[in-house]
């Protein structure tokens, strides 16, 4: 054993000893194995050669900042820590790095090693990076990524994609693709679903367009309904509204206004125009008009057309204010 006195290497100490089994030494020495370098201050070099598991571990006052070197067989590691980080080389294939008390931790190989930062994702075999507080990317050039797989992402909170460049462009296979540059494009292969919960906006600033294939369908709720199927078609083109089958246009909770701001309003059949309101109604054919004012006996029927005029009513009231001129041809029928 060699020490020195106060530390001073001028001033060491020598002892020594020869065994002897009939006069064993008194002095109770268990870690026959280990030896120790250690400073006045209480920084030590601990030196272990127990067969197997042989170690050597430098620490400093208080063992706040510690180096151990694991010589274990099968399970051989590096560890550099201090009191908030850790550095693990494992010879099980894997290197973690722990910081700040573990809230933060990235694992390089085999699956394991965990803290508490990895409570809500898988931990397999691979990369593994997890934190409880923020985490923060900065890359000056370009950033490539490709996957194998499958990529799995999912958002508590709110989402924010902003792009400063003047393109921009999310392809999937042949079925969905984004791209923005000077104009906006969305092209959907297959079935699209967007749901949203409050409103949904769309504005434009020149024009827009829909173009559809096979079908176009827009429903909102119970309410209104565009929709292709066997008896209802629509399709909007040179500023006309065109339906190629039967279609009503009705409102449930309020009324229904046709206004044209500039021209005129024209409305256009080929078989009959029907306006009717309660007990009234026109009605607009090719042989002539036909106005009904009421129902049953006390309602008024008028009847215009190319060849004959009719008035039915209970009661007829002609008034003029000027002169009145009644002219015909004797022997009509009234129907």
């Amino acid at each position: 054993l060699i020490t020195h006195i106060d530390g001073d290497p001028d001033r060491p100490i020598i002892s020594g000893a020869v065994y002897n089994e009939q006069n064993t030494t008194v002095v109770n020495n268990t870690n026959v194995t280990e030896n120790v370098l250690s400073t006045p201050g209480g920084n030590q070099i601990i030196l272990d050669d127990t067969q197997g598991s042989q170690f050597i571990r430098i620490n400093t006052v208080s063992q706040t900042n510690k180096i151990n070197l694991d010589g274990t067989g099968g399970s051989e590691k590096i560890t550099i820590q201090n009191p908030k980080n850790k550095l693990e080389l494992d010879g099980d294939d894997r290197i973690t790095i722990k910081c700040d008390n573990e809230s933060s931790l990235i694992r390089l190989g085999k699956a394991g090693g965990g803290s508490s930062a990895s409570g809500k994702v898988t931990d397999t075999d691979g990369i593994w990076i997890g934190t409880t507080k923020d985490l923060n990317e900065l890359v000056g050039g370009d950033k490539n990524i490709q996957i194998a797989g499958k990529e799995n992402k999912k958002v508590e909170g709110a989402s924010a994609w902003t792009i400063t460049g003047r393109s921009a462009e999310y392809k999937y296979s042949d079925w969905f693709s984004f791209k923005a540059a000077a104009s906006v494009a969305t092209s959907i292969g297959a079935t699209a679903v967007a749901q949203i919960g409050i409103e949904a906006k769309i504005a434009y600033a020149a024009s827009a367009s829909v173009t559809r294939g096979d079908g176009f369908a827009a429903t909102w709720g119970k309410m209104y309904k565009f929709d292709k199927s066997s008896s209802v078609s629509l399709g909007l083109k040179d500023r006309k509204l065109v339906t190629l089958k039967d279609s009503d246009i009705e409102s449930k909770l309020g009324n229904v206004n046709i206004s044209s701001l500039v021209g005129q309003v024209h409305i256009k059949a080929t078989q009959k125009i029907i306006l009717e309101c309660g007990a009234s109604k026109i009605e607009i054919g090719p042989s002539g008009i036909k106005i009904t004012s009421g129902a049953g006996a006390a309602g008024s029927r008028t009847t215009l057309g190319p060849s004959m005029t009719q008035i039915k009513g209970s009661s007829i009231n002609i008034q003029s204010r000027g002169p009145l001129t009644a002219k015909g041809t004797p022997g009509g029928q009234y129907k």
